[in-house]
């Protein structure tokens, strides 16, 4: 069934993930909202060899064994990354240290002596520098400067969360519930969605996914009238916070461009 943000027990934070990221907090009866420019890298835009969800486009990245996993979609013969491949192969490696805090991508030479050797094998330094190589054939790199655009990606994302939960008094553990919507945020891997930061620090159970939610919010208008009485009372209710040129926003995204230590991404 679907349920509004209205009718959600304890204080919730709402995320669409996307090229702008638009969220809402929800808490004692009141709801403050923004919106972020998050930019176009969970599109797959602005990535050396990113493309959306399309036949061929590794889709997700984990450790097996020592070595990465990276299926595609279809199965196919990998072409390029997709955003829910890119925040996990980024999760995967904050946590194998091979990814450090700043978001430098560490070469062969410096990498931990604790990163699986088929993990190691993948890294490699060039004239163009560090890239870990991605896919079965291990064609797919991923760069340095793929890594700095999916930093500002994120570091939108959670300083808008932060300004949000600044600005009510609040901190992330008094979060009951973060649910991420959209038709790209419910395909986000939870772990791995808190393991590069783009989240607040909540319990992996505490998020949850609510599907395209412009779509089913606009069937339930046309199909209720109840509903779209509630959705208008909404849109006249929230506080919509203007971040541009905001001082706590911006020293929050500078704090949220740092990936978590390697202990929290794992």
């Amino acid at each position: 069934a679907t349920r509004l943000l209205d009718e959600a027990d304890g204080s919730t934070l709402f995320v669409d993930v996307g090229t702008n990221g638009e969220m809402v907090l929800v808490s004692g009866g009141k709801a403050l909202a923004c919106a972020t420019a998050a930019g176009p890298a969970f599109e797959g835009a602005r990535i050396s060899r990113g493309m959306r969800a399309m036949s061929g486009a590794v889709e997700e990245v984990k450790l097996g064994g020592d070595d990465l996993i990276c299926p595609t979609i279809d199965g196919a013969p990998a072409r390029g990354i997709c955003g829910t491949g890119l925040i996990d192969a980024a999760a995967v490696l904050i946590a194998a240290g091979v990814l450090d805090e700043t978001g430098r991508l560490l070469p062969p030479d410096e990498l931990p002596d604790g990163v699986p050797p088929g993990l190691r094998a993948r890294v490699v330094e060039d004239e163009d520098g560090v890239a870990v190589m991605l896919g079965d054939g291990r064609d797919v790199p991923l760069t340095q400067r793929d890594l700095r655009e999916l930093q500002l990606a994120k570091a939108a994302i959670r300083a808008g969360a932060e300004t949000l939960l600044a600005e009510s008094d609040m901190k992330a553990a008094d979060l009951a519930h973060v649910v991420l919507g959209g038709a790209f945020g419910s395909y986000i891997d939870r772990a791995s969605a808190l393991g590069i930061g783009l989240l607040p620090s909540v319990a992996v159970e505490k998020v949850a996914f609510a599907g395209n939610t412009s779509a089913a919010g606009a069937r339930l208008a046309l199909l209720d009238a109840a509903v779209r009485e509630r959705a208008g009372k909404a849109a006249r209710d929230v506080r919509y916070l203007e971040l541009s040129g905001r001082p706590d926003f911006q020293d929050l995204f500078a704090e949220a461009m740092l990936f978590p230590e390697p202990a929290a991404g794992g």
